[in-house]
């Protein structure tokens, strides 16, 4: 969302066009979420003001709250950045 040669926010319009070719606008919710919420909270406002998705939620307590919890809450398996690099990799040379 940033530009890489400041702490500024890209203009609206390059904003709504990453929101657009992420198939994020398509999405019935999203919720933003990281390890304590302060990250989260820099995406939620960027899709819910900036880009004007209309289902964007936080999760404020994000993970810390998560995995704090008595009973086993479910969670999913997401590839971290290098593992989702090596599998954009694999496709590309496999297709």
């Amino acid at each position: 969302w940033f530009n890489t040669d400041s702490a500024t926010l890209k203009p609206i319009e390059v904003i709504q066009k990453q929101v657009q070719q992420s198939g994020l606008a398509q999405a019935q919710d999203t919720v933003s979420f990281c390890n304590t919420g302060h990250w989260a909270a820099t995406n939620w406002f960027v899709l819910s003001e900036i880009a004007q998705l209309p289902n964007v939620k936080l999760y404020p307590a994000s993970l810390a709250e998560w995995t704090q919890s008595v009973q086993a809450l479910p969670m999913e398996h997401t590839p971290s950045r290098l593992g989702q690099i090596r599998l954009k990799f694999q496709q590309l040379f496999n297709n």
